[in-house]
Parts: C-alpha cells; sequence; structure tokens
C-alpha cells in the first residue's frame, strides 16, 4: 500500500486521494478545517511520479520507509487543511503523536492531540486549541462519554496513572483502577447511550464486558456485565 488519505464518496463510491507521499494521521474534520498529523522526512524524498520513473517496478512505499530509516524523520506538522485541501498552515511542528486508540481521540467536535507530553484539545468548529495537561510522561489518550481520559508515569517511575478531566476545563481525578498501578484494568473499545464496553481484566475476571458509564466513572467494577 502506498501512504495517502482518501475520501470516498458514499453516494456514487467514488474515491479521491486527497493526501498522498506522506504519512498521516487524520484527526478529524469540521464544516471548516481538516486537522492532519504529517510525519515530515529530513531528507525530502523524490515524488511518487519521480520514483517509478527512475524505477517502474518499484515499491514507493518501501522506499519512503528506507528513506526515514536511512535519514530520519523531520519531525510531525499538525496541518490545518481547508475543506477542499488546496492549503494548510502549520499549527506546530515537533513530537506530535496520536493515541494508540485514533478512533477514541474524537468526541463531536472535539478531538484530541499531543506534543511530547502535552496533551491538547482541538475545536473542529473553531479552529481553536487548549491544553489539558503537561505533567509527567503521556502515555495515552481518549476520550469517552464526554471525558477526557489520559494515562501518565512520572519521571523514574513504572506506577500508571490515570485521571479524568471534563472537555470544558477543569480539575483532573485520578481513577483508583482497582489499585493496580502497571495498567488500566478496562480498555474501552466503544460506547453506547449508557454503556462503554471493552477488554476487563482485573479483580473480577478477564473478559469482554459492558459497564454503565455511572458505574465506570465511580470505579465499580463489580457490576461489570461479561459478554464473552
Amino acid at each position: 500500500e502506498e501512504p495517502s488519505l482518501i475520501r470516498v464518496n458514499l453516494t456514487d463510491g467514488s474515491v479521491e486521494t486527497l493526501v498522498e507521499d506522506v504519512y498521516v494521521s487524520f484527526l478529524g474534520a469540521g464544516e471548516d478545517r481538516v486537522l492532519l498529523a504529517v510525519e515530515t522526512f529530513a531528507v525530502p524524498p523524490l515524488s511518487q511520479e519521480e520514483y517509478l520513473n527512475q524505477h517502474p517496478d518499484g515499491n514507493y512505499f518501501a522506499y519512503l520507509q528506507a528513506q526515514l530509516s536511512e535519514h530520519g524523520s523531520g519531525g510531525t506538522e499538525l496541518r490545518e487543511y481547508t475543506p477542499d485541501m488546496s492549503s494548510y498552515q502549520v499549527l506546530t511542528k515537533g513530537n506530535v503523536w496520536v493515541s494508540s486508540t485514533p478512533f477514541l481521540t474524537r468526541y463531536g467536535d472535539q478531538t484530541l492531540y499531543a506534543v511530547d507530553n502535552a496533551l491538547y484539545i482541538y475545536d473542529l468548529s473553531t479552529g481553536q486549541s487548549r491544553q489539558v495537561v503537561d505533567e509527567g510522561i503521556l502515555r495515552n489518550f481518549m476520550m469517552i462519554a464526554g471525558q477526557i481520559i489520559y494515562l501518565t508515569q512520572s519521571q523514574g517511575s513504572s506506577t500508571l496513572a490515570i485521571y479524568r478531566t471534563d472537555l470544558e476545563g477543569g480539575p483532573a481525578h485520578r481513577l483508583e483502577n482497582e489499585g493496580v498501578e502497571d495498567g488500566a484494568v478496562f480498555s474501552f473499545s466503544g460506547e453506547c447511550k449508557d454503556y462503554i464496553y471493552g477488554l476487563y481484566h482485573g479483580e473480577y475476571g478477564d473478559c469482554q464486558a459492558l459497564l454503565t458509564k455511572e458505574d465506570y466513572f465511580a470505579q465499580r467494577y463489580e457490576n461489570i456485565i461479561p459478554i464473552s
């Protein structure tokens, strides 16, 4: 496969390539903007057309991987594109990264991204971003049930702490996590109206499970509903 971002028209099934020749993470789209994290190259590579002109039977994706391996990354740009993808502005560049569960980092018009160990929330409707936290080593983050969940470690410590905070801001609250300090006992897969669902591995067993949102935030894992 070639690194690219495509748009599929659900009416007629047509496919349009929006961004190519780069490694892209899609952070979300609003009415007036599209937010992408785009990895750049320390040494600019050949375009796909240039490469295939020189190597008709070559693998362009493998070539890009080799370029990154040999010359390194030039950093990741957080780009805000116009809706038609014709132009963009770079909001920040450096160690920009997204969650290992990117499908859980968007909630309505809000989306999350990180720069080093600082976590930010970005409003796709306004184009404004706000820092959520910059404390310790940020390990992962997501949004569920209208709350931001993030996992951090202190420098020199293996203890993992899990916090929740409101999308609108305010104080963070540490979750008990059954006293476990080396991982989350409930790993989200998604949510519906009243429940969250995912993989539970804790005091009450190991299983795919449902848990009401109220019980999750109260950390009442004795009320899990095993589904497998």
